[in-house]
């Protein structure tokens, strides 16, 4: 997309996808059992590419890549129960691939809203008012790759002379990504297995601002990903997650020559999972492996403004379980978690040039850890 001048928005999408399915139900119980390949035998790219370039000016700008290669969805709304067996798998011949261009030098903008998004198997199961018990088993090996221009990744990125309103640019990259979501009088139960050990799990970007009121620079990569949160019934969840990619990597590199607030987020991630219900119990037995290297690298760099952070965090292994303090909450919780080979690297850098400005803060922090592991019972709010 080309524009001179415009005072109103400007929207580029590009999705890219290799195989779906969508399985849903407002009345009765359904039954899903879903294969979805993308084989050795063939090699083959899904790819996603959005460029856009501004001579002079726009309103709100919106750009979005966003490439998948097996995607999933169950749901039940109102309906019976939900169950079944997803199985997904990403063959080492694949490649993975976003990309976000985003080229304004000499333009100004209101605001800009940019991201990229590679996703090699992602299920997604809803349920509302009713049940679920289902099985997933994932496996990646494909090459992902979420760019939007970097030191590492290579390409353009973004870069913009001027706005004063926010500059937001995120990519993502996942291997195997698994959610579900309960509401209503929901329970859910799950069984997941996911497996990752391709080459590498990227998400790398790059933006450059002139001048910019608050300016966000996001990385996020993780070889498997599993969330899953309920707001009623009970929540079982068997989840087992081994990450042998041999390179996960989280990189955002942002730079605002006059900025009211600047940050450039990283967070990479071999194994991560999520089970926290806003009802009364939650049982969650996980099982994380990871072998795979893990490396995140934040850095902003400015010469005059108030705010600038960095954060890159690494981690081996992530998990999280909760339930409801005010429902009477229990969590039973059986984990194991081992970290091994490959090594697990957090970077940050935050570089202000005139620290005689008006700077009012600028803060570096940099996490490393093989396993972490959180589980409570709280309010709903906390």
């Amino acid at each position: 997309m080309n524009v001179v001048t415009v005072t109103g928005p400007v929207s580029s999408v590009a999705t890219a996808t290799g195989n779906t399915i969508l399985g849903a139900t407002e009345a009765g119980s359904l039954d899903v059992e879903s294969t979805q390949s993308m084989p050795g035998n063939f090699t083959g790219n899904v790819s996603a590419v959005s460029h856009v370039t501004i001579g002079t000016a726009a309103g709100d700008v919106t750009s979005l890549a966003a490439a998948t290669g097996n995607t999933a969805e169950g749901d039940s709304d109102g309906g019976g129960a939900l169950t079944g067996n997803f199985t997904q798998s990403a063959a080492s011949t694949w490649n993975v691939k976003s990309e976000t261009d985003f080229q304004a030098p000499n333009a100004q903008a209101t605001s800009a809203s940019i991201a990229s998004q590679a996703i090699a198997n992602s299920i997604g199961l809803n349920v509302t008012d009713a049940s679920s018990d289902v099985t997933t088993n994932q496996t990646n090996s494909a090459h992902v790759d979420a760019e939007g221009g970097s030191e590492v990744g290579g390409g353009s990125g973004a870069t913009l002379q001027y706005t004063a309103g926010t500059v937001a640019y995120s990519t993502t990259a996942v291997g195997n990504n698994l959610t579900g979501t309960g509401t209503g009088d929901a329970s859910q139960t799950l069984n997941a297995t996911q497996v990752a050990n391709g080459d590498l799990v990227q998400a790398a970007g790059f933006i450059n601002v002139g001048n910019g009121q608050t300016v966000e620079g996001d990385a996020t990569a993780t070889a498997n990903n599993l969330a899953v949160t309920n707001t009623s019934g009970p929540l079982t969840v068997v989840s087992s997650q081994e990450n042998d990619t041999h390179f996960t990597l989280a990189e955002s590199v942002a730079t605002d020559f006059e900025f009211g607030t600047g940050q450039a987020t990283a967070f990479g991630v071999g194994n991560s999972a999520l089970a926290g219900n806003q009802g009364p119990s939650t049982d969650f037995t996980n099982t994380q492996v990871n072998t795979g290297g893990i490396q995140a690298i934040a850095s902003f760099t400015g010469d005059t403004g108030f705010d600038a952070t960095s954060s890159a965090t690494a981690m081996g292994n992530a998990a999280i379980g909760y339930a409801c303090s005010q429902c009477g909450g229990v969590i039973s919780i059986n984990n194991s978690q081992v970290t091994s080979g490959g090594g697990v690297e957090a970077d940050s850098t935050t570089n202000i040039t005139n620290t005689t400005g008006a700077n009012r803060s600028a803060t570096g922090v940099a996490t490393a850890v093989g396993n972490s592991a959180t589980f409570y019972v709280s309010r709903p709010t906390n």
